[in-house]
């Protein structure tokens, strides 16, 4: 039997290591706060040893102290064995944190079996263990607490098989430990070697793993709430400069375009507002400073680095420390890891990857004061929805469907019988009636209807797409006439009487558009991109060089290696 000032002294160790993983469990969105990541491995943008250690062997760590913790539980429990309670106590909270290593090295969370071992190990081992320990109390010296306590142990153990309480034993297991060795006989004498080996188990061993443990998590966070409030005020400083360049408050939507490996950005008529001279950039962004909303984009060149507006105004953070934290993460670990490692991967990837390396790394340091929103290009909508009448059946067995227009009506009869979910290929019976009397059925699917909400995607023109049963595509056009596609091709849209269609090149790994006209002849060709935007589209030619033309198809920027959409 251990000495009451050693099994104190477990307790209260045993007592900092649940403190220390509770801090780690309310702090885990502030801890995670300035850690940047890639494939490659996290690092802290703040460069703290401490905190590093942590955030990149944070599960070891824990699974590591959680497996010594639990073992010299287990051991002190058995050199306990003379007191039933203590024993009792100190075997459970050891089996509990060894439970939870398991539940993490395999990685068992949310499945039936970690349910099952909640249920054993938490609930009704414990209830096994205190009726037994009950059932052995000598009747003429029970101690209340005694009795209580293991009571206690079953009531709570049943509500955690029936779910009504989390399975918080390690606190319940050291508020037990605490009681019952208030109670232990003071006197009672260890041996020489005991002492020794209580001395080197739980003086040394247990009390470098538990205070190390606090110490680190303790110091990881005092270091992150100095940095962040360091940074905070840095980046709020950059931000008043930002506000006060020319062009900074420019709401016209700019891409990046890059020519010869360097980059600069367009707008949507096609000029090349900030010429191709920075060796990487990011999106623009933008955020309100000083009650107006600012736009601003990352630019580096020759190693300098700085935040420009849509006049090529410039702010050098190039001596911000957090920064070059960060774009030496985005450089070294996120860009070189693709370069280096992925495979099939092309300079068009590479290109796409850095600016949106780049562009978290802007957001990255903003972030650490405000918000901050991508500027986006207003997209042209591919579809339009329109609302379908119907025959007021509750039934889906006989619910038809019907969309008019001024030249024909069309009902949609389904077919399937199986809704349990949505399915955009629901088989229907598709009826055109024309207002001259013209007639006609098909059975096929109509890619766009959705059964549940009664309505239909339509193209820009209210043109129905549908698909034969074997897989070809083609459109009822606004006069109710049906227009088929070859096989392999799929309609993608109709645009001020330019229809577009694609088809998926094996050979090549790429999909090709097309541009025709109403009579099906090849107006414009683009090879894998392809941006509808309000006025203009993004194409990409058989050279591989991408431009914008206008809703005529007509050229009307330069043409770049890449052109970037945010």
């Amino acid at each position: 039997m251990n000495k009451k000032r050693t099994n104190y002294f477990v307790a209260i160790l045993n007592l900092l290591v649940v403190i220390t993983i509770y801090i780690v469990y309310f702090s885990t969105d502030f801890l995670k706060w300035g850690i940047i990541s890639s494939p490659s491995g996290s690092q802290t943008i703040y460069d703290s040893v401490i905190v590093n250690i942590l955030v990149q062997n944070a599960q070891p760590i824990l699974v590591s102290v959680c497996m010594m913790i639990g073992i010299l539980n287990i051991v002190c429990a058995i050199q306990n064995k003379q007191n039933k309670k203590i024993c009792f106590w100190q075997f459970i909270f050891g089996i509990d944190a060894i439970i939870w290593i398991v539940l993490n090295v395999l990685n068992l969370t949310n499945t039936d079996l970690q349910l099952a071992i909640d249920i054993s190990v938490y609930a009704a081992f414990p209830i096994i263990l205190a009726i037994k320990n009950l059932i052995c109390i000598k009747k003429n010296q029970p101690k209340a607490i005694q009795i209580v306590s293991y009571i206690l142990t079953i009531i709570v153990s049943a509500l955690i098989i029936f779910d009504i309480i989390n399975p918080y034993w390690n606190i319940i297991c050291i508020i037990m430990q605490f009681i019952y060795i208030h109670f232990q006989d003071k006197y009672i004498q260890e041996s020489k070697t005991r002492r020794i080996v209580n001395v080197i188990l739980y003086y040394i061993i247990q009390a470098i793993i538990s205070i190390g443990i606090f110490v680190m998590v303790i110091g990881a966070i005092i270091i992150n709430q100095v940095n962040t409030n360091k940074m905070s005020g840095q980046v709020e400083e950059i931000l008043n400069n930002v506000a006060n360049l020319s062009g900074i408050t420019n709401e016209e939507p700019y891409s990046v375009v890059e020519k010869d490996s360097k980059y600069g950005f367009m707008n949507e008529q096609g000029e090349e507002t900030i010429l191709c001279d920075y060796d990487r950039v990011s999106y623009f962004y933008s955020t309100d400073i000083h009650n107006q909303k600012c736009y601003f984009a990352l630019a580096a060149k020759e190693n300098e680095y700085y935040i420009i507006s849509k006049n090529n105004q410039k702010v050098n953070i190039s001596d911000n420390v957090y920064f070059r934290n960060i774009v030496d993460y985005v450089e070294n670990q996120m860009i070189k890891y693709i370069e280096d490692e992925m495979t099939n991967t092309t300079n068009h990837d590479i290109d796409y990857f850095s600016i949106n390396a780049y562009s978290f790394a802007l957001q990255a340091l903003i972030m650490s004061k405000t918000s901050i929103d991508i500027q986006r290009f207003p997209e042209d909508t591919f579809y339009n929805e329109i609302n379908l009448q119907t025959n007021h059946t509750e039934s889906y067995e006989d619910l038809k469907l019907y969309y008019e227009n001024e030249n024909f009506t069309m009902t949609i009869e389904l077919m399937e019988t199986d809704y349990s979910e949505y399915n955009m290929d629901t088989k229907c019976e598709v009826t055109i009636k024309k207002n001259n009397g013209e007639e006609n059925s098909n059975i096929e699917y109509l890619p766009g209807l959705n059964q549940y909400t009664h309505t239909l995607e339509v193209l820009n023109d209210e043109s129905i797409v549908y698909k034969t049963l074997d897989e070809q595509y083609g459109w009822y056009n606004l006069n109710g006439d049906k227009v088929s596609l070859a096989s392999g091709y799929e309609i993608n849209n109709i645009i001020n009487d330019i229809i577009i269609v694609e088809k998926y090149d094996e050979e090549k790994n790429q999909t090709e558009y097309y541009f025709l006209d109403e009579s099906g002849n090849i107006l414009l060709k683009s090879y894998d991109v392809l941006s509808i935007l309000e006025n203009t589209f993004v194409v990409r030619n058989e050279e591989n060089k991408m431009f914008i033309c206008d809703q005529n198809l007509n050229n009307i920027s330069d043409e770049y290696d890449l052109i970037m959409l945010p």
